[in-house]
């Protein structure tokens, strides 16, 4: 089977990240996890089913799965910390049947007072594109 097809789905692929394998995986996952918040929810599940890259499949991740979280600024709706990632998604494991984790340095922001939420949400957007 050629290194570009999906050993699974028989689908294009880039040799470890397969998008219709990957958005079903992910959306199987949905009901195991919660921000509290709907609209983060969806912007969440939105971007893990539209991934093309596993760097694309952003999830919520609770505080405690960061380590070493430093403050190293402030500014526009809130405060920017380092932290390292104990366990985010690289890639599946076909053959084991889970996602295989690294461990990686992050940038967190933690949200002052803020009245839109929408407007927050268009800012992230914007930088993430940037990047």
């Amino acid at each position: 089977m050629s290194s570009n097809i999906c050993p699974e789905c028989n689908q294009e692929w880039n040799g470890w990240w397969c998008k219709p394998c990957n958005s079903k995986r992910l959306q199987n996952d949905f009901n195991n996890w919660t921000s509290g918040n709907d609209k983060i929810d969806k912007f969440i599940q939105d971007a893990q089913l539209n991934a093309d890259v596993n760097w694309e499949a952003i999830e919520w991740i609770p505080y405690d799965r960061f380590k070493d979280v430093k403050q190293i600024g402030k500014g526009g709706f809130g405060t920017i910390h380092y932290a390292r990632w104990i366990d985010g998604i690289r890639e599946w494991d076909i053959e084991n049947q889970h996602w295989k984790r690294w461990d990686g340095e992050v940038a967190l922001k933690k949200f002052d007072n803020f009245v839109n939420f929408n407007n927050v949400l268009n800012e992230e957007i914007k930088l993430i594109k940037k990047s």
